[in-house]
């Protein structure tokens, strides 16, 4: 489940740094940086717990950067997302990207595509078939993203259906309001012994 919400904030803030155009693919390497992005606040800086099956504590632990570093060099060139963003994208992310490509961008939009998932096996089967039928059925089911190639281990971006793109651009502050909601009280029930407030969970100097 936090795997999705993040995956879904994470694009939402790249779909609209591209300003909603759908001529551009987002590079899942793309999101996985934003997801790091994204994550840095709570785990380092108020040792927010993101759930047992989480994976992106230990690679927040394996890069090699740390927060003084990132504050010294914010605090010179400003925009700390910013530059939290870039020093991210230049570490090696191969294992984090490998392991969310195993099932969450299929999860994401597997509603879509209910119809034609029927009798495939969700464990061992529905993983493999989402980007074969998602790019076959773009234009019908119209899901939120096809992917670059039919293959679920060797695609590198995601191509956003246009007619999501332009809602997403009227509504956007609604959608990621929700998703951020949905993200904070997922945190809560991770963290019952502490309060978590926005302010600990989400990023705002850009």
């Amino acid at each position: 489940m936090h795997f999705k919400l993040e995956l879904a904030i994470s694009w939402l803030d790249i779909l609209k740094f591209k300003k909603f155009n759908v001529d551009i693919q987002i590079l899942f390497r793309d999101i996985v940086v934003e997801i790091l992005v994204n994550s840095w606040l709570p785990y380092k800086k108020y040792n927010l717990y993101f759930g047992k099956q989480d994976k992106i504590a230990n690679q927040l632990e394996s890069l090699s950067l740390s927060n003084e570093d990132i504050e010294t060099q914010s605090n010179r060139q400003g925009a700390f997302k910013e530059n939290l963003r870039s020093i991210i994208a230049t570490q090696d992310l191969s294992d984090i990207e490998k392991y969310l490509k195993r099932y969450v961008p299929f999860r994401l939009i597997s509603p879509f595509l209910k119809e034609k998932l029927e009798g495939i096996d969700i464990d061992h089967g529905v993983d493999r078939e989402i980007p074969r039928i998602a790019i076959e059925e773009f234009d019908r089911l119209k899901p939120l993203y096809c992917f670059d190639i039919p293959d679920s281990r060797k695609f590198t971006a995601i191509i956003v259906h246009p007619d999501w793109a332009k809602y997403i651009e009227n509504n956007y502050s609604i959608v990621r309001n929700w998703a951020c909601w949905e993200w904070l009280q997922y945190m809560q029930s991770c963290n019952p012994q502490v309060e978590v407030t926005p302010q600990k969970i989400f990023l705002t100097k850009d």
